[in-house]
Formats: structure tokens, sequence, C-alpha cells
């Protein structure tokens, strides 16, 4: 068991790097986010650049140097933890943009999702952060960001009780699910089943009603002993 306690006010948000595994990222209401070194019990390094709660952040998925943070004051930051330095600095420059509430990496590191409000916005980080689009279909505040396993759709969710499934290479919503209560988070978990090519999709939403459970079956064909290419039905179980 270890105990991480530096920060001056509440901690809404802890990850651990995929990249480093003995890393941790905290991220608080005291304007500060700090990497954090777990066999040691010491902070690596804290981000001060914030003027706002710093209510959301994830480590890059390709660099296990880089930390993406999000905040109040309405900018969305990119952090060298060897540094301390923030290297780019996303939206912040309007007063309508809102407090950032979920900042999302792509998978190849190249672009940023962020919601503040109901609009969700795409950044180039190779281009210098800049913002590439602005995409407004909820209602009421964006909650809950995350990809599917391959990173070509991207999920939302809100307070106005909706799920979006938008497709990224167009940004076009694909699918919308409506729900009983606000929601505050969303998971994708896939799981491969036996040793059949299926792929089971997990979608877990959290609200202050309930855990809701969407389960959906991705078939990928597979190489059958006459040649031909098929995959059988199969239900969700």
């Amino acid at each position: 068991m270890r105990t991480l306690d530096s920060h001056k006010q509440p901690v809404h948000i802890s990850k651990f790097s995929s990249l480093s595994p003995t890393q941790v990222l905290t991220c608080s209401d005291d304007t500060t986010a700090k990497v954090w070194d777990i066999p040691s019990q010491t902070s690596i390094c804290t981000f001060f650049d914030h003027t706002d709660y710093v209510r959301t952040g994830q480590f890059s998925t390709c660099d296990p140097n880089l930390v993406l943070t999000g905040s109040y004051d309405s900018t969305v930051r990119l952090f060298d933890s060897r540094t301390g330095e923030c290297e780019m600095t996303m939206g912040g420059s309007s007063s309508r943009s809102g407090p950032v509430e979920q900042v999302l990496m792509f998978p190849s590191g190249t672009a940023v999702v962020s919601s503040a409000g109901p609009i969700i916005r795409i950044w180039d980080i190779v281009a210098g952060g800049r913002c590439l689009r602005a995409i407004s279909n909820h209602q009421k505040t964006v909650t809950a960001l995350t990809f599917n396993s391959d990173a070509s759709r991207l999920l939302t969710g809100g307070l106005d009780h909706m799920v979006k499934v938008y497709d990224v290479s167009t940004y076009n919503v694909l699918h919308t699910m409506r729900y009983p209560a606000p929601i505050l988070c969303l998971a994708i978990s896939v799981r491969i089943i036996g040793f059949l090519p299926y792929f089971k999709t997990e979608f877990q939403l959290g609200s202050p009603m309930r855990l809701i459970l969407l389960v959906e079956w991705r078939m990928v064909p597979c190489q059958c002993a006459d040649g031909s290419r098929r995959a059988p039905k199969l239900k969700p179980a």
C-alpha cells in the first residue's frame, strides 16, 4: 500500500502510465498536476501552469515523458515531465471556451480530443495545437470521452443523458443512445472469446442512478478449411 500526499486540495483524477507502470499522474483543485514515482512515494515533477482546477489528464500514449491535462482555466496543456515545462497550450484564447472537463489523446499521439461544456474539440499536436474541429451535438456538458479498440470510433457521454458514437474519419454521429440519467463516465473493454475471431465490446456507462452495460459483437472473418473467409453468427452471452 502506498499513500501519495502532497496536494493541498481535492484530487479528482489519478491515472497510471501505460508506458511506465510505476508512475502515476494526479490532477487537483489546487491548480497543479503531479507525476509520482510509486516505489519511492515521491513526486517526480509538479506542473504549475494552470490557473484553475485541473479536473482531467493522462499520460501520452506514445511518449512516457509527455503529460496531457485539462483545466477549468479553459486550456489544454501538454507538459514534459523531464523539465516540468509546458510544451504546448491549446485553447484559452476565448472566454467562451468554458472549463475543460475531459481530455483524450489519440493512440498515435498526434491529436487530442477535449470537451468543454457541450462542445468537443479536436486539436492537432503536430500543427502546434491548432483546433481542427469543434463539434456541438450534445445539449449539455460532455463528461466522458473514450475510443473503441482501434480509435476509429469516438464515444462521448454527457449530462444530457446521451451517449453518441462518432466516426473519427468524418466526425459524423453514427449512433445516439439516451439513458434515464446523466452520464458521468464511459469505458470500453474488448475481449477475445475463446479461440474464435470475435471481439466482445462492453460499454460501461456510469450515471447517478446505475451502471449500464451494453454488449456488442464485432465479427472478424476467419480462414476456413476450404479456403473461404467467413464468420458464423454468434449472439451475445
